[in-house]
């Protein structure tokens, strides 16, 4: 904004007027005494100074002090005094800062108003940066006299201007035009000003209104009114007036956050609340009594402590809080709260709240529930594990523990079960477990698939079986006493089934109180149950692929590969120890006619019964393979060669004592098999397998149904 002259200019009625024949305007105003002017400069929030004609300060205020202490500048004094300089600005510095100082002095008053303004501050590119630069460019003003004899409105140059818009020509206003460019709203705010001064007391008066823009738009006007002239014929009001419609625009849109912070505050599930710096409580919504069976209003004016809070809790707040005040940085933390026998977890943030002159006057709480949140990020990251050790090729025990663990970190209460289902003994079998007393899992390690049971019975029936007392149910009563001394009350029991509903095993929960299960617990018991399924069916998979790299799928037994790789590495361990080893072959005799006259699944069915009879005779620590067709290979490590004679005989003679049942009757076969020790000059199994391959043929050159070993060695 320009900035004003010093003097309030005359009515447009001027000598050039005139000379079109009107009368020349000139505004008698009384002398005031400058009382009145201070009383103006007292309500302006701007650096004021109030002189005398003679250059006597009556008055500064309270900026003006901040800015100059000592009291106006002597080259301030000395430009007042001079009255050519009146209608110039003067510019000093750097008593504090580089003022530039103004002199206005409206008509009828014996004093003068000096502004004393930062002046621009020029940045290093010539465009203004300085802080005071922003403050004058928003903070414009200028005076208004409110003639009633005239009905019009003088102005100091560029204050029509600024405030409408107007040419900058223009200094005077009719009171018609002036209403007519208020707002309709503020029209009878304004009204009373103009039309005379009954019901004005002596002293100043503060508006605000809106006026039209020349372009359209309003403008906040702040006006500071001071009567000047009293009489009933000629009323005369001085304003001081000054834009502010960006504050008003914020004040406005204070409020509306007000409102909605209000709104929100009252309607959200989180709890909001209000602290002074004592930590007492200022305000706090409703949500609170979804937690606390204290009442809304008995919350204010208590502490944490005194608001029914655990102690902890409590403790923890207050230490937050101060923080806060130390810091005055936000905080953010989480706790957990046991309330009505549920534990809750809160995040709780604590905001600073600050005056317009920046002191922190009080704290702003948020706390949210996340119980449910934090639940599922836990079980979340369970799963997670889980699905990590199934990929892994963790043991199916190790990883059902884990699943176990995963239902504990949500139902910290409960005990927890995992039984395999086995359909061909009807049982189920103790795998895993978490929270178990010893006697409770003893009574778990093997149970019936029998509906009487209260596990058994879920996986008889395939449907969930839950057990809110156990003390009344039948599915209990042969285990009665157990429950009563392990505190069992309630027990869930789940089956665990493929997506063809093959049973694969239960899921079991045994709680410590008479419990059903609501929606989140029915959500982690699928969950749980699934990955269990996962897991079984994952190891059973494996298995499977296991026995179709290793097994013979004919007999059982190791294929050909497998039992090289097998009893390779056994050689070398034999030989590590010093210990001895020996070897089979052996050959089912005329096991071609076997096929020609009794067909191929009867020659398949003996494979079968030769197999399962070498693992009855056999150590588990023996091997034994299908080399193929009819031909089958054996490694008995730590075993001597007189010892290893031995077995191949005793298993030659069960094979001849032995026959096999058919539809077309009773089938005999005979094995012949050779027998070699493992020598110090053997380099590989190779080597042995081909030398007890030698003994086998010779076994079947001498007539077959016989053992042939190496010949003893000779004593020396």
């Amino acid at each position: 904004m320009g900035r004003p002259t010093p003097c309030l200019p005359a009515d447009p009625r001027t000598p050039r007027a005139a000379s079109r024949g009107q009368a020349p305007y000139h505004p008698r105003l009384p002398a005031r005494p400058a009382g009145a002017l201070v009383r103006l400069a007292e309500a302006l929030p701007l650096p004021l100074y109030v002189v005398e004609t003679d250059g006597r300060v009556r008055f500064s205020s309270r900026m003006a002090r901040a800015l100059h202490p000592q009291g106006l500048p002597e080259v301030v004094k000395r430009w007042l005094e001079n009255p050519q300089a009146c209608g110039a600005p003067l510019e000093t510095g750097p008593i504090p800062l580089p003022m530039v100082w103004q002199r206005l002095q409206p008509a009828g008053l014996s004093c003068a108003l000096v502004v004393a303004r930062p002046a621009p501050l020029l940045s290093a590119d010539g465009l203004g940066s300085h802080p005071w630069q922003i403050a004058l460019e928003t903070g414009r003003f200028g005076f208004l006299e409110f003639d009633g004899s005239t009905q019009r409105i003088c102005a100091t140059p560029h204050t029509l201007s600024h405030l409408l818009g107007l040419p900058v020509t223009q200094l005077s206003l009719p009171y018609e035009a002036w209403l007519e460019r208020l707002h309709p709203d503020d029209r009878p705010l304004v009204a009373p000003l103009l039309s005379g001064p009954q019901g004005w007391l002596q002293g100043t008066a503060s508006l605000e209104y809106r006026v039209r823009h020349a372009n359209g738009h309003w403008e906040w006007v702040e006006q500071r009114s001071l009567l000047v002239a009293a009489t009933p014929e000629a009323p005369r009001i001085l304003g001081l007036c000054q834009l502010v419609t960006s504050r008003k625009y914020a004040e406005i849109e204070l409020i509306r956050r007000e409102q909605q912070f209000r709104t929100l505050a009252e309607n959200t599930s989180d709890i909001i609340a209000r602290y002074d710096l004592n930590l007492r409580c200022l305000y706090i919504n409703r949500s609170v009594a979804h937690y606390l069976a204290l009442r809304r209003e008995d919350h204010l004016g208590k502490r944490a402590g005194e608001k029914g809070w655990p102690k902890k809790v409590a403790e923890r707040f207050e230490q937050e809080c101060r923080a806060l005040v130390a810091t005055g940085q936000p905080r953010q933390y989480e706790h957990e709260i046991e309330l009505n026998d549920r534990r809750y977890v809160f995040e709780t943030r604590l905001f600073p709240e600050y005056d317009r002159s920046g002191m922190l006057t009080s704290i702003l709480s948020i706390d949210r529930e996340v119980t449910e949140t934090r639940l599922a990020l836990t079980l979340l990251a369970e799963e997670n594990r889980v699905m990590e050790m199934i990929t892994g090729n963790q043991s199916l025990a190790e990883t059902l523990e884990q699943v176990c663990q995963m239902i504990r970190s949500q139902l910290p209460h409960s005990r927890v079960a995992v039984l395999l289902a086995n359909e061909a003994t009807l049982q189920l079998t103790l795998i895993a477990q978490a929270g178990l007393s010893t006697a409770l899992e003893g009574a778990l390690r093997v149970l019936p698939l029998s509906t009487e049971d209260g596990v058994g019975a879920a996986a008889a029936n395939r449907q969930t079986v839950v057990v809110e007392d156990v003390a009344a149910s039948p599915l209990w009563q042969a285990r009665q006493t157990l429950a009563a001394a392990e505190g069992v009350c309630s027990s869930w029991a789940v089956p665990v089934m493929t997506s063809e509903r093959g049973l694969l095993g239960v899921v079991a929960l045994f709680h410590g109180e008479r419990l059903t299960p609501g929606a989140s617990e029915n959500r982690l018991l699928f969950r749980s149950n699934h990955l269990c399924a996962i897991a079984i069916q994952h190891d059973l998979q494996q298995r499977q692929l296991y026995a179709l790299a290793t097994l013979d799928g004919m007999t059982g037994v190791f294929n050909r590969r497998h039992f090289f790789e097998t009893a390779e590495r056994e050689i070398q361990r034999v030989r590590r120890n010093g210990m001895p080893a020996c070897a089979m072959m052996m050959d089912l005799d005329h096991f071609k006619a076997v096929n020609d006259n009794f067909g191929h699944a009867c020659g398949d069915f003996v494979l079968r019964a030769f197999a399962d009879e070498c693992r009855r005779q056999l150590r588990a620590t023996d091997l034994i393979g299908r080399l193929g067709g009819e031909e089958f290979a054996v490694l008995l490590p730590d075993t001597g060669l007189e010892a290893a004679r031995e077995v191949a005989e005793r298993l030659r003679q069960r094979v001849e004592r032995q026959p096999l049942s058919t539809p077309r009757g009773p089938l005999h076969y005979t094995v012949s098999a050779g027998v070699s020790a493992l020598m110090p000059g053997d380099t590989s199994l190779e080597t042995l397998l081909h030398r007890t391959d030698g003994l086998l043929y010779e076994a079947k050159r001498r007539g077959r149904n016989q053992v042939v070993a190496d010949p003893p060695p000779r004593l020396r």
